[in-house]
């Protein structure tokens, strides 16, 4: 229901920025690769985060080969 109320408020509001516009979907997907640089380190990282080399393959090794 949230995502449709802010889709309505973006149609009538031509200054309106939609909540799913591609840089704070660049920004959350940056939180998310920071987590798992976190999860992978046992530290915090600091945000905006540059994302490692194989950052996948390497948390699935972490997590025992896990192929999801």
């Amino acid at each position: 229901a949230g995502m449709t109320e802010a889709m309505f408020d973006w149609l009538l509001d031509e200054k309106a920025v939609h909540a799913l516009n591609l840089e704070a979907a660049l920004q959350d997907l940056n939180i998310i690769l920071g987590t798992y640089m976190s999860a992978l380190r046992h530290k915090p990282v600091s945000l905006p985060v540059e994302p490692e080399t194989n950052l996948i393959d390497s948390l699935r090794t972490a997590l025992g080969g896990w192929q999801g």
